[in-house]
């Protein structure tokens, strides 16, 4: 059997609104807090593990960075966030053995609904 849940990201990111006379609909995201452990992201996935054992898949339906060479400052904010969760994701895939490792599937829907 499979168990589907909808969730934010486990990691540290705020998105702050704006109240100016420009506002925006969608306030940028933050990722200013420094958790070089993945704290958050090995807490989140510890209790996933423990709940509903493994093998646990990630589906990321943010927007996708397109080129992995990208300049950071040229990335939407989503692909930014994108980028921190895969990264959190490779370093906790580090210290699990192969058969816990976290799966990660990108799957960025706007671009691919454009394609249609």
């Amino acid at each position: 059997s499979f168990v589907q849940m909808r969730g934010s990201v486990p990691i540290f990111w705020t998105q702050k609104p704006k109240f100016s006379a420009d506002l925006q609909f969608k306030p940028p995201i933050e990722c200013s807090h420094k958790d070089v452990n993945y704290s958050a992201t090995r807490l989140h996935f510890a209790d996933l593990i423990e709940r509903y054992g493994t093998p646990q898949t990630v589906t990321n339906l943010m927007k996708a960075q397109l080129d992995s060479k990208q300049d950071e400052a040229k990335l939407s904010d989503e692909a930014k966030l994108s980028k921190k969760l895969k990264e959190a994701l490779d370093a906790l895939n580090e210290e699990l053995p192969k058969e816990m490792q976290i799966l990660y599937k990108p799957f960025d829907m706007k671009a691919e609904s454009e394609k249609y």
